[in-house]
């Protein structure tokens, strides 16, 4: 079996990624694709096992579509928030356990005033005293060189230079040495190393922030809550425990931290603000989901059990519940999370909470190696306790070569059986599916035998160049199919990735079979690879995801985009999946707004297929025209030949209704000088061709020397007056290929 045996259609997932508590450190992913496996697949009301837990939203979307869902989150910081918000609090009961902390006391001064008194500030627009929103630090610097100000009295919106009244402030936060031993007495590390790693952890957390979180937390806990009522506001604290730290770069964009490291520029964020804004995004994401805690079970209409704990601790399940599919989200490994879920767990519940998680606090590397054995504890007892009925669907959003090897030698050596692949390469993200290994034995065949042949299967089939991570897939999905990989886990070595990639590398720095195209990054990772030499292969994918998104418009008018793309991932599934970007490109250059419909899009009346005939027809009759005006001759259609009185050909014309212009540029007319070869187009394919000529380096740079006629110039010249070959020449490039690019819609 070769890894295109495995191609298997693409679950998109139309929704935006999903918003979530700590959404930085979970593994980014669309909503959609598990409610479309799962209906693709099971009826409702069957039974779903999530063993890894590491996303609560996976167990939430396959619940909402009428699924019993049975997730393991080892984690007590996302089980506790998946129990709570499920239940669907509204807004008003996280504002009503945050009113009841404002109003407690600290010292003289209720809780909100002492909080907002840590970050008083003046505005620099008209003086009133007000707290900043944020402070913005350098690494290592001793006092903050900004302040982000929004003042509701003059309109003030910014940053502004710290003053000597800002500064006065830090001092407010009090002895922090005593705040740090406090901090970590709450989480109490049995033994040195321990406490080291904790104190480590705790650098994340600057002065004033660490005493304005440790004073909220001991309020709350002193504080006479109901428990409904206490559970709501240790949800905010949680909000408020990753608003306190360093790790949010001043740079903008959303952070997504993996290590402990403060990034050179930070921000300082207003906890008291962050305490509000946490009531906003909290029960902007509740769910009202039957929600159970292990054992007791949903209903058979749908819902969540919970088990805070591994998978392997639950076997073997009870009668009542045989899985019909396992879903697996595979995250990056990722030590900043665990080691902050450790000192939160402390820090809100104590010491107990921690006991799960102790060897988070001896653990300082988290690499593919670690991650490998730690899939493989999820899912080796599972495999053999489950049916060989047992569907098993997994998602590598993230998708990095450490993370494939791990997840595909974790199955591998677990006991699965790889079935099914599709990669949308452009966003990283692939989905897999296995099923329990049959009997068949491993192919024999050595590794770099493997990748050679699926590197050119992958090229062929793609007919134009790939990047590293669609070929590195390939390679690894082709010796998963030949069961190469490790058979057991004691066999797996810690070089393994490094000797995959030494054997890749000798590949594709071989010349005399591939062609490098650097692109940007001079790494070995960089850039595309195509076939040396003229090989026989499919017509370059971007084609015919072009001429298979105008057929479907043709047959489909007034189509969603999601219709269209679901359609695309399923006539052209695994490594074929095509990027979104693409799609949109192609939609975009054909297609518009149906204007009684939004969101549905239809061919414009002039990409009509009479409507283009009547158009190529008319492009045809003007260069016989123009020519016979020059004293040229015109022969042929395709290529339009203008030829000079001794018979020399000055032209070669392409006349295209569509930017499928790699059939003539590969296989360009001979003896033709640089820049006498052109192709004529409709204006509305100019955005699109320079598409396929920006992300395809062989398409590029064939295509050097080559010009562009639109159609619209075309017109615009059969009309000029006096028109000569030299006038010609010189206008024929004055309506460039750039002035169409095409526009990147949010149609998603």
């Amino acid at each position: 079996m070769s890894f295109s045996d495995l191609s298997a259609r693409y679950y998109p997932g139309h929704d935006p990624e999903i918003n979530w508590p700590l959404a930085r450190y979970l593994p980014p992913v669309r909503g959609g694709i598990w409610s479309a496996w799962l209906k693709a697949n099971l009826p409702p009301g069957s039974w779903i096992l999530d063993p890894l837990g590491s996303h609560p939203a996976l167990a939430i979307e396959a619940a909402r579509a009428g699924y019993r869902v049975l997730t393991t989150i080892n984690n007590p910081i996302l089980s506790f928030l998946l129990d709570v918000l499920a239940r669907n609090p509204a807004r008003e009961d996280f504002q009503a356990a945050l009113v009841e902390l404002a109003d407690s006391r600290r010292g003289d001064d209720r809780m909100e005033t002492h909080i907002q008194s840590l970050y008083m500030t003046l505005c620099p627009g008209c003086d009133q005293a007000l707290p900043a929103q944020a402070y913005l630090w350098a690494r290592d610097a001793e006092m903050p060189y900004a302040r982000v100000v929004k003042c509701p009295r003059c309109g003030f919106n910014g940053e502004a230079p710290v003053t000597d009244y800002d500064l006065g402030r830090l001092a407010l936060s009090g002895r922090d040495a005593l705040h740090r031993s406090r901090a970590i007495e709450r989480i109490g590390p049995a033994d040195e190393p321990q406490r080291e790693a904790v104190g480590e952890a705790l650098k994340t957390y600057a002065p004033r922030p660490l005493y304005a979180l440790t004073t909220l937390i001991n309020k709350v806990d002193a504080l006479a809550l109901p428990a409904a009522k206490r559970q709501l506001a240790q949800a905010l604290l949680i909000s408020v425990c990753d608003a306190a730290n360093t790790l949010w770069p001043v740079a903008g964009g959303r952070s997504r931290p993996r290590q402990l490291g403060i990034p050179p520029q930070y921000r300082e964020n207003n906890l008291w603000l962050a305490l509000e804004n946490a009531v906003n995004e909290l029960s902007s994401v509740a769910s009202s989901i039957s929600i159970t805690t292990w054992p007791d079970l949903p209903a058979p209409t749908g819902g969540i059990c919970l088990f805070a704990g591994r998978a392997r601790n639950l076997l073997p399940l009870p009668k009542e519940i045989k899985p019909g599919a396992v879903m697996l989200l595979f995250p990056r490994p990722n030590q900043a999370f665990w080691m902050l879920s450790a000192l939160w767990a402390g820090w809100i519940w104590g010491r107990d909470a921690v006991q799960p998680m102790r060897s988070v606090l001896d653990r300082k590397h988290y690499d593919w190696y670690w991650q490998t054995y730690a899939f493989h504890s999820a899912l080796a007892a599972l495999v053999r306790n489950l049916g060989a009925e047992t569907r098993w669907f997994g998602v590598i959003p993230e998708l990095t070569p450490g993370l494939l090897l791990s997840s595909l030698t974790a199955t591998h050596c677990a006991g699965l059986e790889l079935t099914g692949m599709a990669l949308e390469a452009e966003e990283s993200i692939i989905q897999l599916s296995w099923s329990p290994a049959g009997a068949s034995r491993p192919s024999g065949r050595k590794p770099d035998v493997i990748y050679r042949q699926a590197v050119r299967e992958a090229l062929q089939k793609r007919g134009e160049p790939a990047a590293y991570l669609p070929l590195y897939t390939a390679c690894l999905t082709a010796q998963a199919a030949e069961k190469s990989l490790p058979g057991e886990i004691n066999a797996v070595q810690v070089d393994l990735l490094s000797r995959v990639q030494a054997q890749l590398s000798t590949i594709f720095s071989d010349h005399g079979t591939l062609v490098h195209f650097p692109g940007p990054s001079k790494s070995g990772e960089g850039g595309q690879w195509w076939l040396k030499g003229n090989p026989e292969t499919e017509a370059p994918l971007s084609d015919r995801i072009e001429m298979e998104t105008v057929r479907y418009l043709q047959k489909n008018p007034g189509g969603h985009f999601t219709a269209l793309y679901d359609h695309l991932c399923t006539q052209y599934p695994g490594l074929l999946t095509p990027s979104i970007e693409l799609a949109r490109a192609v939609l975009t250059s054909y297609a518009e707004i149906d204007p009684d419909r939004p969101d549905n899009w239809m061919l414009r009346p002039q990409e009509q297929p009479a409507a283009r005939r009547a158009d190529l027809d008319s492009a045809r009759e003007l260069l016989f025209k123009i020519a016979a005006d020059l004293r040229l001759k015109a022969v042929g259609d395709a290529p339009i030949l203008w030829q000079n009185a001794q018979g020399e050909v000055l032209y070669a014309f392409y006349l295209l209704a569509s930017s499928l212009v790699s059939r003539y540029v590969l296989n360009p007319q001979p003896d033709l000088p640089a820049g006498r070869s052109v192709v004529v187009i409709p204006g509305g394919r100019a955005g699109l061709l320079a598409y396929k000529l920006k992300h395809d380096p062989r398409l590029e740079q064939a295509f050097q020397g080559w010009r562009v006629l639109k159609f619209r110039h075309l017109r615009r010249l059969s009309e000029w007056a006096d028109l000569t070959l030299g006038t010609w020449n010189d206008l024929l490039d004055a309506d460039p290929l750039g002035w169409d690019e095409a526009t990147q819609l949010s149609i998603l």
